[in-house]
């Protein structure tokens, strides 16, 4: 089932460019969720301020994270009783005025497939983020309902997202 989404952050689009493949927006997405199993990696190396330059370079990320059954609502825990392991691996590509990157996501112990690319864009002194995706669960007879479920609850991801995105631009300013 196929989603588009329109996300508004309240930082400028050289900020957003430099948090997103940041360790610092790794570990405030993980505190939110309450993992505590999980690694992120990026390519060149980033932390915020640390000099790359994410309005001209390339910058890949990729963060490995394990989510215990526990955590999911009780119909999910009866579909994924082992919980999932997760790979999101996100390629950062910047151009003149706007980004793409690009979502590989794995999610092992899950009759799941995601395919996402999000557009950045800056729009006066924010930033517009829109993710356009597919999601195919392939559970017989069920797939289908479960597929528009999550697509429904997509933008209130992503909403939730950007309120940390924002949260650590704030954090960190225009150092």
């Amino acid at each position: 089932m196929k989603f588009s989404v329109d996300t508004k952050i309240n930082a400028s689009f050289a900020q957003i460019l430099q948090i997103l493949p940041s360790e610092e927006l790794a570990q405030a997405r993980a505190k939110a969720l309450g993992l505590s199993d999980y690694t992120f990696s990026t390519d060149p190396g980033n932390r915020i301020n640390e000099g790359v330059d994410t309005n001209t370079s390339s910058v890949s990320s990729e963060l490995t994270v394990s989510v215990q059954s526990t955590m999911f609502p009780a119909q999910m825990r009866s579909l994924l009783p082992r919980g999932i392991n997760a790979k999101i691996k996100a390629n950062q590509v910047p151009s003149a005025q706007s980004a793409t990157i690009h979502f590989d996501i794995t999610i092992l112990g899950a009759p799941v497939k995601v395919n996402s690319v999000a557009k950045v864009l800056p729009e006066s002194e924010n930033t517009v983020m829109t993710y356009v995706g597919d999601i195919k669960v392939s559970v017989p007879f069920l797939g289908g309902g479960i597929e528009k479920k999550v697509v429904e609850q997509i933008p209130h991801i992503l909403g939730k997202d950007a309120v940390i995105i924002e949260s650590v631009a704030k954090q960190f300013g225009n150092r």
